[in-house]
């Protein structure tokens, strides 16, 4: 039996699909027999469980009908996107391939074998099938594209040249394929070749910026920094301002110097207004962690950051930058300010977030962190820290219970390293409230490799035994983790000092 779909069902699996992000079908209305309305209605019944992703009920539903269906491979087309969402590419190949047996004129079809293959990382197979099935059937430039990537993926550049020169041809727009070919050249490290295409596109379009940039990369990738530095000079004759050159001819000039001369020399490139902020901050970025307490850097380094912070007074990036400087220099408590600057224009940085709620737990400004850590939490709701940050801050604003449901809340989202951390703060948190044999337990369920290198362990083991009256056992535990790191003020309370 030839079974057709009606209008009901295209409409409906139409929905489905799209809700759902699936690929769309397209099949044309037929006069339908009972049996093929039962067809129907079992397929409905899979596409509804697609959609619920009940995924294990839809392909029992599937594999019952797909052989009822002679002449579309639709039942095969949705198991394959089932395995395809499950990761499960072997079988989707399996069954898509069935699909385009039945029918392999659907474009649809073609299209998720080409994702499925390239899933598995059969780039010269999914290239083939893109050509033939994509290709042919009508013009669309990121497919050449994409077909050129493929191949070159597989280690054949040549045919990934081959296809950009067809495209070529259809286009007679040479500029962007011209660029495209040379990423494909630069990507499979035929450098000869790149600098080849573009001396010769160099030939007729000489003030071309782009194409020159992408000469002087050739040169700097093969080491011909004398080579690059002209072509360089050469752009700078076009464009004064350009920050690739400009950024570049700077490095070069301060090559040999010290590293205080080479960031002073600096100075000029991150005064220039028409540098973007991206290229100076590329700049400086390898000399932050060169800071330190007492370093020979730090004062030039400071002077760079003021330039920039005068630049960008608003910036996320300049203001965390500046804010590394401080916490790389021992200045924890001053460096919160910048990273607060930095959250204040971007919240999209969760780095930063952890950050300044480590540097408010190092500094035990537990209002800050019950602040911080609230705002983390409601931006991002799956972090781990936002929920453990606000625990310990009411841990130790003696808001014991309210803390506890944060850290209860923290396992939901925790990996094994971070679930010791929590467990450690619950022991506090039950110690303060006097439950000394809860606050115990929970300390025995640490795992030993995690415990015996944790300074903060070795202080809250010191606290139990001081709350037991064990006084030469508390000491004896806290000088472990005095050993282990632990120089805080509240520890040094504790022992006398």
């Amino acid at each position: 039996m030839n079974f057709k779909f009606s209008d009901k069902i295209k409409i409906f699996v139409f929905l489905i699909v799209f809700i759902g992000n699936s690929y769309l079908m397209g099949q044309k209305p037929a006069q339908m027999l009972p049996q093929e309305i039962l067809l129907e209605n079992e397929l409905i019944d899979a596409v509804q469980n697609i959609a619920l992703e009940k995924y294990d009920d839809a392909l029992e539903k599937l594999k019952d009908i797909k052989d009822k269906i002679k002449s579309d491979g639709i039942a095969e087309f949705e198991m394959a996107k089932i395995y395809f969402t499950k990761g499960e590419y072997d079988e989707a190949e399996f069954y898509i391939r069935k699909a385009l047996e039945k029918d392999d004129s659907k474009l649809v079809y073609s299209q998720l074998l080409v994702d499925i293959l390239s899933k598995k990382k059969k780039y010269d197979e999914a290239a083939e099938v893109l050509e033939k099935s994509l290709i042919k059937n009508y013009y669309n430039r990121k497919d050449y594209y994409k077909v050129a990537d493929f191949y070159r993926k597989a280690g054949e550049t040549d045919k990934a040249l081959s296809v950009l020169n067809k495209l070529e041809y259809k286009t007679k727009d040479d500029r962007d394929i011209e660029l495209y070919k040379y990423n494909i050249l630069l990507r499979s490290k035929r450098y000869k070749d790149a600098l080849a295409l573009v001396e010769k596109y160099l030939k007729n379009n000489s003030g071309d910026i782009q194409f020159l940039e992408k000469k002087a990369l050739v040169y700097r990738l093969t080491n011909k920094e004398k080579e690059a530095e002209k072509v360089y000079k050469q752009i700078l004759n076009i464009a004064p301002d350009n920050p690739n050159a400009l950024s570049y001819l700077s490095a070069i000039k301060n090559f040999n110097k010290s590293e205080v001369e080479y960031i002073r020399g600096l100075f000029p490139l991150l005064k220039n207004e028409k540098i973007d902020e991206d290229t100076k901050i590329k700049r400086l970025m390898p000399f932050v962690s060169k800071v330190s307490e007492d370093g020979s850097i730090n004062k030039v380094l400071f002077e760079a950051g003021d330039i920039m912070l005068k630049q960008y007074p608003e910036s996320a990036k300049t203001n965390s930058l500046y804010a590394d400087l401080l916490y790389n220099s021992g200045k924890v408590a001053e460096s919160a300010k910048y990273y607060e600057k930095a959250l204040e224009n971007n919240k999209s940085n969760y780095i930063i977030w952890k950050q300044l709620m480590a540097i408010y737990t190092l500094t035990e400004n537990w209002k800050a962190l019950d602040r911080v850590s609230e705002e983390a939490i409601n931006y991002y709701p799956n972090q781990v820290s936002g929920y453990y940050y606000a625990g310990r801050a009411l841990i130790n604003m003696n808001k014991i219970k309210e803390g506890l449901d944060y850290l209860d809340e923290a396992k939901d989202y925790a990996s094994d390293n971070y679930l010791g951390e929590i467990k450690l703060m619950e022991a506090k948190g039950y110690l303060n409230l006097g439950k000394i044999d809860k606050s115990s337990s929970i300390m025995i369920s640490l795992d030993d490799n995690f415990a015996k290198e944790h300074p903060y362990y070795w202080e809250l083991k010191g606290d139990i035994e001081y709350k037991k009256g064990n006084n030469a056992k508390a000491m004896e535990y806290w000088n472990k983790s005095v050993k282990l790191g632990n120089t805080t003020k509240r520890l040094k309370e504790k022992m006398g000092e």
